[in-house]
């Protein structure tokens, strides 16, 4: 019997406590005692079998720590075994710690392509796998749906976790059968090791955390230690992320326009709009800087908006002034289909009173390619507004053909890199031309980015190219600067006959 009540009692004071007994067969009864002494060394009382309840508190700790479906600790369960290991770490009585974060790659095509069954066999599958790489001192926990996480005790050396993470890899790399198919599975892994990489479990977590992103940023597969330069970056990153949620409401975006010519009637015919960041610090940031961050963190949103609504207001300053000009600019397959619905669409053409055919939509095929029937039907209603679509970055990607017939293209755009090397005889040449001449063949427009030279631009109208930008005809301009700009190229485009 093990007493939790003691002595010595006062008169008149109750005395509670839980009392476990164990009985010859190893069964163990929880009996909770209420006491009273009533004088002459002798007690009164009341006992109650508590032991349902002490089980049902002993279940829902358990609970609490462990995955339901794999039965490993889960992320609650791992912060405690870390902060044992560390309180540990920090006694001497361990020569250090490990900290392994497997993040399954692509593991939620997995599941969509064999379904969330069979995907949870798989997991559990790859905890088994996990298990078997360790020892029992160690602790394999499942963080997330796709990650777990190995804390291997008394490690010192990276050569050693080194020695455990080849080992998993060699596992989750074993074929899984689901339903007779084989299924190969690869994962980003990032090592932090302690107390060098942290010297508490927040810090421990999210270094092993960084390691992981860096690995996937690598392409996935593979393995990276910590590294102090990573928090560098994440906090660059952060630091970025957050002026870039202010950025609108300070009003420090931009847009700049890139001219536009019709290389047979000579003329200027519009812009590409491309946008730019005044950050009060960095200076001028462009695009390639901040716009995968935005789509990452969802503030492409709101950037697609304004330079909707900019664009739209552009155009009717433009024609309020006599000019007839188009602007394009460039959809983030973030923005569809609910960033940039067609009801916003629509209703931002009618507040700016602007013609839909002077607006153009340029997406890139990665846009169509992530999700078809979508992309599709997004832009039939973009479409269907009146407003034009153009393919980006024509000819860089793999299917490019099928898109002009499954998708409602007015124009190609020729990548610059291309158009930059054109040669008389060149393989880019030949490219060109071929693009060029299906493009008309199917009642496509052309515009031809990256021309730097009167060279480029002569060749190109020669071989039978609508339109064409670059910075032969003017780099992007602020607004301000573009109708300086327009009287210049009217002058260059002029025939000879007429200078």
């Amino acid at each position: 019997m093990t007493p939790l009540i003691e002595g010595p009692f006062v008169d008149d004071t109750a005395h509670a406590g839980d009392v476990c007994l164990h009985d010859a067969g190893g069964q163990r009864r929880w009996l909770n005692m209420v006491l009273s002494p009533i004088g002459d060394g002798l007690l009164q009382g009341v006992v109650h079998d508590v032991s349902t309840l002490k089980e049902a508190e002993a279940l829902a700790r358990r609970q609490a720590i462990t995955d339901p479906l794999t039965g490993l600790a889960n992320r609650h369960g791992i912060e405690q075994r870390l902060r044992d290991g560390v309180a540990s770490l920090a006694q001497g009585q361990s020569s250090g710690l490990a900290l392994v974060m497997v993040d399954l790659d692509g593991f939620s095509k997995v599941n969509e392509g064999i379904g969330l069954p069979a995907g949870d066999e798989v997991l559990r599958v790859v905890t088994s796998h996990l298990l078997s790489c360790v020892k029992e001192s160690d602790t394999v926990a499942r963080l997330a749906a796709d990650i777990f996480v190995v804390m291997l005790q008394n490690v010192s050396r990276s050569a050693t976790a080194l020695k455990v993470v080849g080992r998993i890899v060699n596992l989750l790399r074993q074929p899984y059968l689901v339903e007779g198919s084989p299924i190969v599975l690869h994962a980003s892994i990032g090592i932090a090791l302690a107390p060098n990489d942290g010297e508490d479990v927040p810090t421990l977590l999210r270094h092993a955390e960084l390691a992981v992103d860096k690995a996937k940023a690598a392409g996935g597969d593979t393995h990276v230690f910590f590294d102090p330069t990573l928090s560098r970056i994440a906090e660059h990153r952060r630091q970025l992320e957050k002026d870039l949620r202010q950025a609108l409401h300070k009003e420090e975006f931009v847009l700049f326009y890139q001219p536009v010519v019709d290389l047979h009637a000579r003329r200027l015919v519009g812009a590409e709009a491309l946008i730019r960041w005044r950050h009060p610090e960095r200076g001028l940031v462009s695009p390639d800087a901040f716009i995968p961050l935005a789509e990452q963190t969802g503030i492409i949103d709101e950037i697609g908006l304004w330079v909707f609504d900019s664009v739209c207001r552009q155009i009717s300053a433009w024609r309020a002034a006599g000019h007839d000009y188009r602007i394009s600019f460039n959809v983030s397959g973030r923005q569809i289909p609910d960033g940039l619905s067609p009801e916003i669409l629509a209703e931002t053409l009618r507040r700016y009173a602007v013609p839909p055919q002077s607006i153009a939509l340029e997406i890139t095929e990665g846009v169509l390619l992530a999700d078809v029937d979508q992309a599709r039907a997004w832009l039939d209603a973009a479409h269907g507004l009146g407003m034009r679509v153009y393919l980006d970055d024509f000819g860089t990607g793999y299917s490019s053909l099928s898109y002009l017939k499954r998708f409602p293209v007015d124009t190609l755009k020729v990548d610059k890199s291309f158009v930059l090397d054109m040669h008389d005889d060149g393989n880019e040449r030949t490219l060109v031309e071929a693009i060029i001449a299906m493009g008309r063949s199917l009642g496509l427009d052309v515009v031809a980015e990256g021309v730097e030279s009167a060279a480029h631009a002569d060749l190109l109208r020669h071989m039978g190219c609508h339109y064409a930008q670059g910075y032969h005809f003017a780099r992007p301009l602020p607004v301000a600067e573009f109708e300086a700009a327009a009287g210049h190229i009217a002058a260059q485009l002029a025939p000879a006959a007429a200078r």
